[in-house]
């Protein structure tokens, strides 16, 4: 069962509007909303348009999380049943190589420990 037939279909939908919403009007946290709607379970076919936009986004903490939803998306390990290895864009693997800013847990840590910061 997929986001796409699943009791969940229309919070998928919703989910992934907000996220191009979101893109649209420059916000933020656009990156996090694009970690979760891939943690959502959404289908690849919903969640790599918006990784991808993601991972092209100017914002450089934007394109981070889009490094952690690209990893996300291509999650080789069992989990879930919803959580499964998908096919995985020539796009998201290129952000995915060394050479890119950091590695993605790196990246979350680092992200985490801003917002923290900028709590305070």
């Amino acid at each position: 069962m997929t986001a796409r037939d699943g009791p969940h279909a229309d919070a998928t939908a919703e989910r992934a509007r907000a996220v191009d919403a979101a893109f649209d009007r420059g916000d933020p946290e656009v990156g996090t909303a694009v970690v979760e709607l891939v943690l959502s379970g959404a289908d690849f076919e919903v969640a790599a348009p918006r990784v991808e936009r993601a991972l092209r986004a100017e914002e450089e903490t934007v394109r981070r999380l889009g490094q952690v939803a690209a990893g996300d998306l291509a999650r080789p390990v069992p989990g879930p049943p919803w959580l499964v290895p998908l096919p995985v864009a020539p796009a998201f693997l290129e952000q995915l190589r060394p050479g890119t800013p950091a590695p993605p847990l790196e990246d979350t840590w680092e992200t985490v420990r801003d917002r923290l910061s900028r709590r305070g």
